[in-house]
Parts: C-alpha cells; sequence; structure tokens
C-alpha cells in the first residue's frame, strides 16, 4: 500500500545563491520522501535552480523574467501564484522571504482551509525602503 505524501507550495521569489535558498534546498532534499514538494520561484529561477531540479522537485519558474513596469509584474507574479496553487492542490503553502508572502498573503482569504505558514530570515533591512511596510 502506497503511503499518502502531503503536498507541500513553497512560494519563494527566486533560487538565487543565497542562505535561505540553500537552507531550503537541504530540508526539501532530506523530506522528500515523505512530502510532495512543488517549488514556485516566482521572479525567476535563479543559480540553484538545477540543484532543486536534480533531487526530482518538481520547481515553476516563469519562461523568461519580465521586463515589464512594476504594476504588471506584480500582477504576473500574483497570476503565477494563483495559477500554481490550484494546480498543485496543495495541503500546505510555506512563504519564504518577503516577496513570497506580501505577493501571496491574499490566498488565506480566498483558500482558508488550507495550511499556511511563513519562513522568515530576514534582518528587515528592506524594510527601509519600503514606508508603509514599516509599521509591521
Amino acid at each position: 500500500m502506497k503511503k499518502f505524501k502531503r503536498k507541500i507550495l513553497i512560494i519563494i521569489g527566486s533560487l538565487d545563491i543565497g542562505g535561505t535558498e540553500k537552507q531550503l534546498l537541504k530540508i526539501i532534499g532530506s523530506l522528500s520522501n515523505y512530502f510532495d514538494f512543488t517549488v514556485l520561484s516566482f521572479i525567476r529561477g535563479g543559480d540553484l535552480l538545477n540543484d532543486y531540479k536534480k533531487l526530482k522537485i518538481k520547481v515553476l519558474v516563469p519562461k523568461k523574467e519580465s521586463q515589464r513596469s512594476m504594476p504588471f509584474r506584480i500582477i504576473s507574479y500574483i497570476y503565477m501564484i494563483l495559477k500554481s496553487f490550484i494546480q498543485s492542490k496543495p495541503d500546505i503553502v510555506h512563504f519564504y522571504l518577503p516577496h513570497s508572502y506580501l505577493l501571496g498573503s491574499f490566498l488565506p482569504y480566498f483558500f482558508s482551509k488550507k495550511k499556511y505558514l511563513m519562513s522568515r530570515r530576514s534582518l528587515n533591512y528592506y524594510q527601509k525602503k519600503i514606508p508603509f511596510l514599516q509599521i509591521y
């Protein structure tokens, strides 16, 4: 009898080489026998993309990085998050880094029966650039 593996959708801006991305790679690698992971890298693939694929982790990336204006990029990122959410039908959605949880924060309002997690490894330096985020 085949065991049921819970589906986890990981949402992250990119898979560039950074502390969070490398830590995520190690965690997913060690837990991939127990969970069915899908990683959505909605801005671009990044330098670690092939490392995730070597682990046979399903990775969703845009076909090419958008050169459009910021409002159009944000709309396309939100569309990609929503599309991957509906297609992967996850049990758990895990947001990593500010881009993902700022853009994906609408999901719990429309899909409240899912479990949502947010992981941060940040010293909040990005908040200095965006005034309305300083209130958090």
